[in-house]
């Protein structure tokens, strides 16, 4: 039930804060396309142009700005994050996983947050739509948050996929929502002991679920 609720729960907010994200957008366009209007008759040197209207046009261009990142911050990515967390692995335990396999998934995964992390810092850089980069920059973000941490309360991530295992407690469940936040707390040790774990300890377990009380398993359907 609480599980339903979530899911239902997060993907209205994903809905509600992109539906409110698209029209902040389209509203600093607008914005901006006067300002821009009225730039130009300016520098046209008409005689029509007002110094005063025009800054108001300009600063007419921040609040939608602004109000496409906060949707996409608190409505939108909370909501990628509670569907992060009410997603339900059905594969089955199968047995004691290698320390190379978790070592490999977690540099999976963290490769895949790393390159969604930078995109949403960048992306004002690549597309010259700010309103829109603020919006899209948010989405990035929140679900590099809602796939770190649910793969860790969940068990099932990208890189677990890829190497077939999961992450589980001491009883082979999935961790939950507040062990799982601690091990994404503690992942970046993961992330760092990860290629020497590789290269020169594959017997060691990742020390992001050690020190939370989780462990790495193989999987199976």
């Amino acid at each position: 039930m609480i599980r339903r609720v979530a899911r239902a729960l997060g993907g209205l907010l994903v809905c509600v804060g992109l539906a409110l994200g698209v029209v902040a957008s389209f509203e600093y366009d607008e914005a901006r396309d006067a300002w821009a209007h009225e730039s130009a008759r300016h520098r046209s040197g008409d005689p029509g142009y007002d110094a005063a209207t025009s800054d108001a046009l300009y600063y007419a261009t921040f609040e939608p700005r602004l109000r496409a990142r906060l949707v996409g911050w608190w409505i939108a990515s909370p909501g990628w994050v509670l569907l992060a967390l009410s997603f339900r692995d059905r594969r089955r335990v199968a047995g004691p996983a290698s320390g190379r396999a978790l070592h490999a998934a977690a540099l999976l995964d963290g490769a895949a947050l790393v390159a969604l992390l930078a995109g949403a810092a960048h992306i004002e850089g690549w597309v010259s739509a700010p309103a829109w980069c603020a919006l899209l920059g948010t989405q990035l973000a929140g679900i590099a948050l809602a796939l770190g941490w649910g793969a860790m309360a969940t068990g099932a991530s990208l890189g677990g996929r890829l190497t077939r295992t999961m992450v589980v407690d001491g009883n082979d469940r999935p961790a939950g929502f507040g062990r799982g936040f601690a091990a994404l707390l503690l992942w970046p040790f993961g992330l760092l002991w990860a290629p020497i774990g590789l290269a020169f300890a594959p017997a060691t377990e990742p020390p992001h679920l050690a020190w939370s009380g989780l462990r790495g398993v193989a999987s199976q359907r």
